[in-house]
């Protein structure tokens, strides 16, 4: 039972993503589904919900059709999100970003149809695009003019700030859970985090700060549960 602990955490932390997304994109379409920055948003949750829904899958049933799918997605991560920041910015991105993007995004979508050379090059390149992908969407909202959005706009925008920042590690610890013998893919704390603030789009400061302290408690007991876990799993290995 202890050795199926760490598989066990990532197939509910993988349904945890997937039910956070899947609240995230009811309540997205409620607002109106075809209004043009919620169909950007719909867009990024339906390509990262394909993900986990896949993660979950994979694990479930050991398929490698559903890894690979995952990988996919994973590739149009970078893609989704600079769509996304280019809506609430309300400015395009720089011509040689997307081309960057764009580009990693057809690479890796193709090189997880078809997987030449190790599978640790395809791994460790995904990550070094994901991370550059989304720096440079990071960069622009760090680079807005404040002065060009109302202040919902710029508390959407500090919001996704907020989810890359911890989406980024997060998503370098996944990728190395083999090398490292990290126990548990933590990047899901990551889109929950995502779904948790943009569900309180449109609401006032104190409840941006509210959002946040609640956050800050569900990932506390995250981190509480994810700790037992690798407990349990070094003395498994013990």
């Amino acid at each position: 039972m202890i050795s199926a602990a760490p598989m066990l955490a990532d197939l509910f932390l993988a349904l945890a993503a997937v039910v956070g997304l899947l609240t995230l994109h009811s309540t997205i379409k409620g607002r109106g589904a075809w209004e043009p920055l919620n169909r950007r948003f719909l867009f990024g949750i339906r390509v990262t919900l394909t993900l986990f829904a896949c993660r979950a899958l994979a694990i479930l049933t050991g398929v490698g059709l559903f890894y690979v799918i995952m990988l996919i997605a994973a590739a149009l991560i970078p893609v989704a999100v600079l769509i996304l920041t280019e809506g609430l910015l309300r400015r395009h991105a720089p011509r040689w970003a997307k081309a960057f993007v764009i580009a990693g995004a057809a690479v890796f979508a193709l090189w997880a149809i078809l997987p030449l050379g190790p599978s640790d090059w395809r791994i460790y390149g995904l990550l070094t695009f994901q991370a550059i992908a989304l720096t440079l969407s990071g960069w622009l909202v760090l680079t807005r003019d404040k002065f060009s959005l109302s202040g919902p706009e710029n508390r959407a925008v500090e919001r996704l700030g907020l989810s890359l920042i911890l989406l980024i590690p997060l998503a370098a610890v996944d990728s190395l859970t083999i090398t490292l013998g990290i126990p548990v893919q933590a990047s899901p704390l990551a889109v929950l985090f995502l779904c948790w603030l943009a569900i309180g789009l449109g609401g006032s400061d104190a409840r941006h700060t509210g959002s946040l302290y609640g956050f800050g408690a569900v990932i506390l007991a995250a981190i509480c549960a994810t700790v037992f876990v690798a407990v349990a799993w070094g003395m498994d290995r013990n």
